[in-house]
């Protein structure tokens, strides 16, 4: 935010991405956030900022230089809350957790565990990232294992769905 866009994508390597739309220059800022390669930890952070460009350049396309930084604050927030949604879902998956009976209610779980956390993120950053910036490791860790354990806690209710 303090450098700009374009100074910001010349310092990874990305300076000739300017004039170009979001949808094409995002995927290439993911191979410098989140490096192709690695274990499910990287595999997981992948796929959050691919699915929160994804939901960015959804509705409009516009070049990367005119993404606001209320628009870059959503992005790094979704893909926050994107990536503990995932982890969740694998880590579901991996202790077979007894979740939801029939397809609506494995939909209904999943749009609640979704909305759970993206608001679990926005309050705990206070919808703003300047403020995750200042939070300590050991708060922005517990803020994730809260927003974590409380998905978890929510899945288990849909049980009987």
């Amino acid at each position: 935010q303090s450098s700009g866009t374009q100074e910001a994508l010349a310092q990874v390597r990305l300076g000739d991405c300017v004039g170009h739309n979001a949808s094409e220059v995002l995927p290439r800022l993911m191979d410098v956030v989140c490096p192709a390669g690695g274990g499910l930890d990287e595999s997981i952070a992948r796929q959050a900022f691919s699915e929160a460009v994804i939901d960015l350049c959804q509705h409009s396309d516009i070049l990367i230089e005119e993404l606001s930084s209320e628009m870059w604050n959503d992005l790094l927030l979704d893909f926050i809350a994107r990536s503990i949604e995932i982890r969740v879902i694998n880590d579901i998956g991996n202790r077979v957790v007894v979740g939801p009976k029939t397809l609506s209610g494995v939909e209904a779980a999943e749009a609640a565990l979704h909305n759970f956390i993206i608001a679990g993120v926005r309050q705990s950053t206070g919808e703003n990232l300047a403020k995750l910036g200042s939070l300590t490791s050991a708060a922005t860790s517990a803020a994730v294992q809260s927003i974590y354990a409380g998905a978890f806690g929510l899945w288990e209710q849909f049980a009987d769905e």
